[in-house]
């Protein structure tokens, strides 16, 4: 990893790179190249906190807040480029941008083909006439006859040259382009959004950019949830070691809904993106107000930004999902839908029963309410209590 006085001119290079490729609709090899290589010098992690870790000891306070604060500007800057574009990014061919490169010789070398093969005959031919194994043309001397031998051969000799020097090139070309097959930028996405929660680990807190969207209310749940645990059961066997860490279907549910809880909801490497689609469809489940809040708090507790989600909770049922988004959004449409259906199917769907049991005591009298619900999915009864004095 480089210093942080050569690092931060390569984001920026890097930055410019993505600004180009959106403005002029294409991107020549030497732009491609350079997001490559900064993929690969910089993809050790490992490497760039040690960068920061040194910054701290070697930069004063002041300096290190500019610097830091540099940092987290372009690389939002970048991201918020490609959040916008991903699907452009995403589908660049290197195919196609490395065969400029390689095509860049063939031109000059389809030029000096025919002029070789002009020479070379020419060539020959005087060569035959001064070995005397042709007659020469009336009036030319053997001086003559050997002078245009030498002029030809001469001129076989550069063009020769030539050639072989553009062949080389072109032999070079090549070579450079195969090493550039590779399209880097979903793993750069990745790359900098690490790179992004580092600086903001380090960054002073005082010069820490918050943009709240709803005011900081911590969410109540509902007694009761907003997500019943046959839903949330069977959300957990879609996703449980998949999109996120191993988690239990308890943890769950009490995170769905807010509820306390020591798990913490990890997502895997590479799921951000369902994830987002997961909270985006159940937030449609909530009414009113709460939605919104709910999403917030979710969006809290995975430490995911209001941009990332805005930009990438559609990708799966977009016109262009990837295989694996596209396979998730089916199979999660699935258990909503089901959910659905279940729920109407229900004879005692619209017709809660409320038992009341009147105790008596000394000095107080409660009413306990009991209420049932079915869980549409797994089949069960859930039983609610709840209890007032009057």
């Amino acid at each position: 990893m480089s210093q942080i006085t050569e690092f931060l001119p390569q984001l920026q290079q890097l930055r410019t790179v993505y600004t180009d490729f959106i403005e002029l609709d294409e991107m020549d090899f030497d732009a491609f190249r350079k997001a490559v290589d900064f993929y690969y010098t910089h993809r050790d992690v490992g490497q760039f906190e040690k960068m920061m870790l040194d910054m701290l000891f070697e930069k004063d306070k002041q300096t290190l807040a500019i610097v830091l604060s540099s940092l987290k500007n372009e690389l939002d800057k970048i991201l918020e480029i490609y959040y916008e574009s991903d699907a452009v990014f995403d589908g660049a061919e290197p195919e196609c941008i490395s065969n400029n490169i390689e095509m860049s010789h063939h031109s000059e070398i389809e030029e000096l083909i025919p002029k070789i093969n002009s020479c070379g005959a020419e060539f020959c031919e005087y060569a035959a006439m001064v070995n005397q194994d042709v007659d020469r043309p009336e009036g030319l001397s053997d001086d003559d006859a050997w002078n245009k031998y030498e002029s030809a051969l001469a001129q076989h000799q550069s063009i020769t040259e030539q050639l072989y020097t553009v062949y080389q090139k072109h032999k070079e070309c090549d070579a450079i382009a195969k090493r550039y097959h590779f399209n880097p930028f979903a793993s750069l996405c990745d790359l900098l959004e690490t790179f992004q929660e580092i600086v903001e680990k380090y960054l002073p807190t005082e010069i820490k950019t918050v943009t709240p969207t709803v005011a900081p209310v911590a969410p109540t749940a509902p007694s009761v949830g907003y997500f019943d645990m046959g839903l949330v059961s069977a959300i957990h066997k879609l996703c449980n070691d998949q999109q996120f860490e191993a988690i239990s279907e308890l943890d769950l549910y009490a995170t769905l809904n807010n509820q306390a809880t020591l798990a913490v909801l990890k997502i895997k490497s590479g799921e951000k993106t369902r994830i987002c689609y997961l909270i985006h469809c159940l937030s449609e489940k909530i009414k009113g107000a709460d939605k919104a809040v709910w999403r917030v708090e979710m969006l809290r507790k995975l430490e995911i930004s209001e941009s990332y989600y805005s930009s990438k909770y559609r990708e799966p049922v977009s016109d262009i999902p990837s295989l694996k988004s596209k396979q998730f959004a089916i199979e999660l449409k699935l258990i909503l839908t089901q959910l659905q259906r279940n729920m109407y199917a229900n004879p005692l769907f619209f017709k809660p029963y409320l038992f009341l049991a009147f105790c008596v005591g000394t000095t107080d009298f409660s009413i306990r309410r009991w209420w049932c619900s079915f869980d549409c999915v797994s089949s069960k009864w859930y039983g609610v209590v709840s209890e007032r004095s009057i």
